[in-house]
């Protein structure tokens, strides 16, 4: 009976042990993501927030506005009395917008942009960049756009997207709103 018990634990962790010491397998290489101990203008403790989630944080080399690294921006997105952080973040499964409040939280804290079904190799991650949409460029986008009536603004909009388009999520009375970028 012992022979057979000592067989089932080598055998159990042969089987599970490899699964538990590997490192996470992200979705894609794209973008060249940094963890979030290389993006040093993030505060220490967001940085460490984001490494227990796993999460690495996608660059865009073609962004001249936002020096590497980027896809990490301070602005007040729920009210303009406070500064609170944003980052996109890729993780094994999904890519995200991770919110950090400096105050009370206002909206979710996670945007989820899209989820990654596993072991799907052939797919390739967007170039996809995350900058502020202050009052006047959310106004602008939706004059060209979509021309539909707007909440009062008073704080900026976390603008996600590419060369092609982007959305604008807006943290109002607690929901993300969603309107169109640039198109």
């Amino acid at each position: 009976m012992r022979t057979v018990q000592i067989a089932a634990i080598v055998f159990l962790s042969v089987i599970f042990g490899p699964a538990q010491s590997t490192a996470p397998r992200y979705h894609s290489t794209c973008c060249n993501p940094l963890p979030p101990e290389k993006v040093t203008k993030l505060p220490a403790e967001i940085r460490t927030h984001l490494a227990e989630e796993h999460c690495l944080i996608p660059q865009d080399p073609n962004v001249r506005d936002d020096p590497q690294p980027n896809n990490a921006i301070p602005a007040p997105w729920a009210s303009s009395a406070h500064r609170d952080w944003s980052v996109l973040c890729l993780k094994p499964l999904e890519l995200t917008i991770r919110i950090f409040w400096t105050a009370k939280e206002e909206c979710p804290d996670t945007i989820v942009l899209a989820k990654f079904p596993p072991n799907d190799g052939h797919w390739e991650d967007p170039e996809t960049f995350l900058w502020p949409a202050d009052p006047a460029k959310i106004r602008a986008y939706n004059q060209a756009f979509a021309g539909r009536e707007l909440p009062p603004l008073d704080h900026s909009g976390l603008e996600v997207g590419g060369e092609e388009a982007s959305t604008i999520y807006y943290c109002y009375k607690g929901t993300w709103l969603t309107f169109s970028g640039n198109d």
